[in-house]
Parts: structure tokens; C-alpha cells; sequence
């Protein structure tokens, strides 16, 4: 299990990194555009299905446990990539993948934000050991197997030397680190 996690955030981190960028928001006004583009949920929620991932690939329990989690969530769209089911979208300013097994049950979720978005007392801790450094970007990571105690990747930089931080249960250490070449 801890081989498979490790493989996961790994991966993860390493396309979250290739991903950074910026996600339309749109309303929560439902409108049907066109047959299995939007499915809609209720009166609340509109769900965007595109084209890697057909309505009838997203399990119902996915999608009803979704709506109960994430209330706030908008522009969603679903993809799907062998098992495993992805929602992607935007909450309260937060770019968000929510990841489902092929029997509809949350596996893990991973938020990609700026600083000011960050925990305080993470943000803290962070300042007071690496002060002279920038914090960039800060990945949140959350599994099935975390006990609702998220994983921090928080990216920093100073001026020859680039880090990511991970962070669990205030315990800091380097993941990764990268000098800088002129």
C-alpha cells in the first residue's frame, strides 16, 4: 500500500507540475447544451462530461458522492483512464482533481493553490525554517489511507536553489531539490 501511495503521489506531483494554470469558472445555472455533454444532478448541480469520458463510464456512486463532497465545485469535467475516474474543477478558488475507483468510492483529491490560500500555521512553518525562500505553489494531497490528514507539497525557491517541501501533520521535510545552473 505505502509502495502504491508513494507511486501515486509521485506521479501525481509530477503531472500536477506540468499542469499549473488557470481554470475557467462559470456559474452554477444548469442548462442542458447538448445530449451527454452536461448531465445535470439536480437544480444545483451541472456536471460537464467530456469527450475522454462518456456518461455511462462515470459510476453513479461517483457522481452522488461527489455532489455531497464538493457543493461548491464548478466547471466540472470527468475523465476516465483505465480504473480510475477523475473530477476535475474549481472550488472557492481552488483547482481541485477529486480521484474515484470504477465502483464510484473516493480514492484520493489533490487542490493546487498560491500561498495566500495556504493554512496559516502550515504557512508558518514553512516561513520561519525556510525564510529567505518563495513559496511558489502548494499541492494538497488527501487518499483514502491518510486518516483526513493531508499531505502539503509546498514549492519553494530562493535564488540558486529550488524545493518541495512535504509536509504531514506539521512534520516537514525535503521531497525533492534542485540547484539552480547559470
Amino acid at each position: 500500500m505505502k509502495t502504491f501511495l508513494f507511486a501515486f503521489v509521485a506521479g501525481t506531483i509530477s503531472a500536477l507540475s506540468l499542469t499549473i494554470g488557470a481554470f475557467a469558472q462559470t456559474s452554477n445555472k444548469v442548462k442542458v447544451f447538448e445530449a451527454l455533454s452536461t448531465v445535470v444532478i439536480d437544480s444545483n448541480v451541472k456536471v460537464a462530461v467530456n469527450k475522454i469520458a462518456s456518461f455511462d463510464e462515470i459510476n453513479p456512486r461517483a457522481l452522488s458522492n461527489f455532489k455531497k463532497t464538493y457543493k461548491d465545485a464548478d466547471d466540472v469535467k470527468w475523465h476516465r483512464y483505465n480504473n480510475v475516474i477523475t473530477a476535475e474543477f474549481v472550488s472557492n478558488g481552488i483547482n481541485t482533481r477529486a480521484y474515484y475507483n470504477t465502483k464510484g468510492i473516493w480514492t484520493a483529491s489533490i487542490k493546487a493553490y498560491q500561498e495566500e490560500k495556504l493554512e496559516s500555521k502550515i504557512r508558518n512553518e514553512v516561513k520561519r525554517t525556510y525564510y529567505d525562500y518563495k513559496i511558489i505553489c502548494i499541492r494538497e494531497l488527501e487518499t483514502i489511507s491518510s486518516d483526513g490528514i493531508p499531505t502539503y507539497f509546498v514549492y519553494i525557491k530562493d535564488e540558486t536553489n529550488f524545493k518541495i517541501l512535504r509536509i504531514w501533520d506539521l512534520q516537514i521535510d525535503i521531497f525533492q531539490q534542485f540547484i539552480q545552473q547559470n
